[in-house]
């Protein structure tokens, strides 16, 4: 578990491993309203165009050109709040990203132009997670892809002996 401190330095930390994907990326946010997202944004299409699954998923804001362009360039989009028949909706607030399984970001992850672009460098703390528990990040994030997309996913859990130093996470 690394912390990170730095929209900055996680903005390179995300970059570095979002450029490194050879599976899947799951990437969960509550919004984007950002134009430095253009980097990420390019990075999604091009790992999608490259047989790299990636996978969007927004909980409330995004724009409709992003959400072109991203489904445009292969990437599968997918808004998970949900209203139901009786008026309630369905939201999740979870921002986090995994890469192929094998690495994680959890933090305030709302994509906004003041954090990204370095002008503004909040003390939100973005936790970076490798080895055991970023399966159970990647547990969460396919069960909210299936949520979100109504569709079954060819996923299959890791086997129980790959949790023999079993290390569960509480997200919020």
């Amino acid at each position: 578990i690394e912390l990170i401190n730095s929209y900055a330095k996680f903005k390179d930390n995300l970059i570095k491993e979002l450029q490194s994907a050879e599976k899947y990326i799951i990437f969960e946010v509550v919004y984007v309203n950002s134009k430095d997202f253009d980097r990420i944004k390019s990075i999604l299409i091009s790992k999608a165009s490259a047989n790299v699954n990636v996978k969007f998923v927004y909980d409330s804001i995004i724009s409709p050109k992003l959400k072109r362009e991203l489904k445009k360039g292969g990437v599968k989009v997918y808004r998970f709040s949900k209203h139901n028949t009786i008026g309630k909706v369905y939201s999740n607030k979870r921002n986090f990203v995994v890469i192929d399984g094998r690495v994680a970001f959890m933090c305030n992850l709302n994509v906004r132009s003041r954090e990204l672009s370095g002008k503004f460098d909040i003390a939100d703390t973005i936790i970076k997670f490798k080895g055991d528990v970023v399966q159970e990040l990647d547990i969460a994030a396919h069960q909210d892809v299936i949520s979100a997309s109504g569709k079954y996913l060819d996923y299959k859990a890791p086997p129980k002996e790959a949790f023999a130093n079993e290390c569960n996470i509480q997200y919020i």
